[in-house]
């Protein structure tokens, strides 16, 4: 598939099953579209021209919680940290120790969970509850 706009490219960064749902959205939206929004048992959100918009299963958005949501649970969530962080979480501990992740096509995606230091001093990210990833 080619990636021929910023949305899929910014989406390409995630896991799969997120990646998959969020090809199905119309080209609209991906043109407008400024973050992406993963939340722990929330639907994932798309903010599109400063408003958020809520995704169904089968890639349709509204600004209201949609009947058949695509639900981010925790299992997605952690796959989504990993594939941003390009499985290599340790390789961006200094800019997880400021919030956030660089990713590979330098988009800022902003981390919120659980910050441990381990016994060296690394700062460590545990239970992500939520990823802002900009478009």
């Amino acid at each position: 598939m080619i990636l021929d706009n910023y949305f899929d490219v910014s989406a390409s960064t995630l896991a799969h099953r997120v990646y998959n749902v969020l090809m199905k959205i119309d080209s609209v939206y991906k043109k407008e579209a400024q973050e992406i929004r993963l939340r722990i048992n929330r639907p994932l959100s798309i903010v599109v021209r400063g408003e958020n918009y809520f995704l169904s299963n089968d890639g349709s958005l509204a600004p209201f919680f949609p009947n058949n949501p695509f639900i981010i649970d925790r299992t997605m969530m952690e796959e989504c940290y990993l594939a941003i962080c390009s499985y290599s979480v340790h390789s961006h501990q200094e800019e997880l120790a400021k919030g956030f992740i660089t990713t590979e096509h330098g988009d800022r995606a902003g981390i919120c969970g659980t910050a441990v230091k381990d016994g060296g001093g690394t700062m460590l990210y545990k239970d992500i509850t939520s990823i802002n990833l900009r478009v």
